[in-house]
Protein backbone atom coordinates (compact mmCIF):
# COMPACT_ATOMS: atom_id res chain seq x y z
CA UNK A 1 0.00 0.00 0.00
CA UNK A 2 3.09 2.77 0.86
CA UNK A 3 4.52 2.15 -2.84
CA UNK A 4 0.70 2.51 -3.99
CA UNK A 5 0.32 5.69 -2.41
CA UNK A 6 3.20 6.97 -3.93
CA UNK A 7 2.01 6.15 -7.47
CA UNK A 8 -0.89 8.52 -6.24
CA UNK A 9 1.08 11.55 -6.09
CA UNK A 10 2.19 11.09 -9.69
CA UNK A 11 0.22 13.11 -11.90
CA UNK A 12 0.65 11.26 -14.28
CA UNK A 13 -0.71 7.89 -12.99
CA UNK A 14 -4.78 7.47 -12.83
CA UNK A 15 -5.49 4.43 -12.19
CA UNK A 16 -4.42 0.82 -11.29
CA UNK A 17 -5.01 -2.84 -12.68
CA UNK A 18 -5.94 -4.55 -9.21
CA UNK A 19 -5.23 -8.48 -10.37
CA UNK A 20 -5.20 -10.30 -7.14
CA UNK A 21 -7.91 -12.28 -4.96
CA UNK A 22 -7.52 -9.75 -1.87
CA UNK A 23 -10.35 -8.40 -2.93
CA UNK A 24 -9.73 -6.09 0.65
CA UNK A 25 -7.18 -4.45 -1.32
CA UNK A 26 -9.52 -2.68 -3.10
CA UNK A 27 -11.61 -0.85 -0.97
CA UNK A 28 -8.16 0.09 0.81
CA UNK A 29 -7.34 1.38 -2.43
CA UNK A 30 -10.17 3.50 -3.24
CA UNK A 31 -9.91 4.85 0.71
CA UNK A 32 -6.72 6.18 0.08
CA UNK A 33 -7.63 8.67 -2.92
CA UNK A 34 -11.46 8.42 -4.50
CA UNK A 35 -10.13 9.99 -7.70
CA UNK A 36 -7.53 7.19 -8.36
CA UNK A 37 -9.03 4.50 -10.65
CA UNK A 38 -9.12 0.88 -9.56
CA UNK A 39 -9.60 -1.33 -11.93
CA UNK A 40 -10.38 -5.24 -11.47
CA UNK A 41 -7.99 -7.47 -12.96
CA UNK A 42 -8.67 -11.22 -12.55
CA UNK A 43 -12.29 -12.00 -14.84
CA UNK A 44 -13.53 -14.70 -12.58
CA UNK A 45 -13.91 -11.91 -9.56
CA UNK A 46 -15.50 -9.43 -11.30
CA UNK A 47 -18.53 -9.19 -9.49
CA UNK A 48 -16.59 -9.19 -6.32
CA UNK A 49 -14.41 -6.28 -7.61
CA UNK A 50 -17.33 -4.40 -8.32
CA UNK A 51 -18.82 -4.96 -4.30
CA UNK A 52 -15.51 -4.03 -3.43
CA UNK A 53 -15.67 -0.40 -5.09
CA UNK A 54 -13.85 -1.29 -8.43
CA UNK A 55 -14.15 1.60 -11.14
CA UNK A 56 -14.74 -1.42 -13.72
CA UNK A 57 -12.22 -4.15 -15.05
CA UNK A 58 -9.58 -5.26 -17.76
CA UNK A 59 -9.45 -9.18 -18.48
CA UNK A 60 -8.99 -11.08 -21.47
CA UNK A 61 -12.04 -13.10 -21.63
CA UNK A 62 -14.09 -9.81 -22.47
CA UNK A 63 -12.66 -10.36 -26.00
CA UNK A 64 -15.07 -12.55 -26.34
CA UNK A 65 -18.23 -11.85 -23.86
CA UNK A 66 -18.46 -8.48 -23.05
CA UNK A 67 -22.23 -8.66 -23.24
CA UNK A 68 -21.85 -11.31 -19.93
CA UNK A 69 -19.63 -8.46 -18.29
CA UNK A 70 -22.02 -5.83 -19.24
CA UNK A 71 -24.97 -7.55 -17.94
CA UNK A 72 -23.27 -8.60 -15.10
CA UNK A 73 -22.61 -4.56 -13.78
CA UNK A 74 -25.74 -3.60 -15.09
CA UNK A 75 -27.49 -5.92 -12.48
CA UNK A 76 -25.26 -5.07 -10.14
CA UNK A 77 -26.17 -1.21 -10.14
CA UNK A 78 -29.35 -2.17 -10.42
CA UNK A 79 -29.33 -4.07 -6.90
CA UNK A 80 -29.82 -7.39 -8.74
CA UNK A 81 -27.58 -9.03 -7.36
CA UNK A 82 -28.75 -12.62 -7.82
CA UNK A 83 -28.87 -12.40 -11.50
CA UNK A 84 -25.64 -10.58 -11.47
CA UNK A 85 -24.47 -14.02 -9.55
CA UNK A 86 -26.01 -16.24 -11.82
CA UNK A 87 -24.03 -14.78 -15.21
CA UNK A 88 -20.90 -13.94 -12.94
CA UNK A 89 -20.92 -18.00 -12.51
CA UNK A 90 -21.45 -18.37 -15.90
CA UNK A 91 -18.42 -16.66 -16.29
CA UNK A 92 -16.34 -18.37 -13.85
CA UNK A 93 -17.19 -22.39 -15.61
CA UNK A 94 -16.05 -20.69 -18.84
CA UNK A 95 -12.89 -19.64 -17.23
CA UNK A 96 -12.38 -23.05 -15.45
CA UNK A 97 -12.55 -24.33 -19.04
CA UNK A 98 -9.71 -22.51 -20.17
CA UNK A 99 -7.77 -22.96 -17.18
CA UNK A 100 -8.20 -26.89 -18.23
CA UNK A 101 -6.92 -26.32 -21.59
CA UNK A 102 -4.45 -23.29 -21.78
CA UNK A 103 -6.47 -19.92 -21.39
CA UNK A 104 -4.53 -18.08 -24.11
CA UNK A 105 -5.02 -20.88 -26.76
CA UNK A 106 -8.86 -20.95 -25.80
CA UNK A 107 -9.09 -17.60 -26.46
CA UNK A 108 -8.08 -17.71 -29.29
CA UNK A 109 -9.93 -20.94 -30.25
CA UNK A 110 -13.63 -19.28 -29.11
CA UNK A 111 -12.57 -16.03 -30.90
CA UNK A 112 -12.11 -17.98 -34.08
CA UNK A 113 -15.59 -20.04 -33.34
CA UNK A 114 -16.58 -16.15 -33.40
CA UNK A 115 -15.50 -15.61 -36.81
CA UNK A 116 -12.37 -13.89 -35.27
CA UNK A 117 -9.42 -15.68 -36.72
CA UNK A 118 -6.50 -15.70 -34.14
CA UNK A 119 -4.00 -18.27 -35.63
CA UNK A 120 -1.75 -20.09 -33.04
CA UNK A 121 0.24 -18.91 -30.19
CA UNK A 122 3.32 -19.38 -30.39
CA UNK A 123 5.80 -21.96 -28.58
CA UNK A 124 6.38 -22.76 -25.72
CA UNK A 125 3.30 -22.94 -25.78
CA UNK A 126 1.30 -26.10 -26.62
CA UNK A 127 -1.35 -26.43 -29.19
CA UNK A 128 -4.89 -27.77 -28.25
CA UNK A 129 -5.59 -31.30 -28.02
CA UNK A 130 -8.95 -32.92 -29.15
CA UNK A 131 -9.70 -32.99 -25.76
CA UNK A 132 -9.26 -29.54 -25.06
CA UNK A 133 -11.40 -28.68 -28.12
CA UNK A 134 -14.53 -30.86 -26.94
CA UNK A 135 -13.99 -28.80 -23.14
CA UNK A 136 -13.74 -25.67 -25.03
CA UNK A 137 -16.76 -26.35 -27.70
CA UNK A 138 -18.64 -27.95 -24.70
CA UNK A 139 -18.85 -24.27 -23.00
CA UNK A 140 -19.36 -22.54 -26.19
CA UNK A 141 -22.44 -24.08 -26.45
CA UNK A 142 -23.63 -23.85 -23.25
CA UNK A 143 -22.66 -19.88 -22.95
CA UNK A 144 -21.63 -18.26 -25.66
CA UNK A 145 -23.75 -19.17 -28.89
Amino acid sequence: MENIADLYRNEYIIGIKHTSTNLNQITRLKQLDTRFLVLNGYDDLFLGGLAMGCDGAIGATFNFMAEKYLSIAQSFRKGKNREALTIQAEVCEIVESLIKTEVLQGIRYILGRQGIECGLCRKPLRELDPVDFRILDQVYEKYLQ
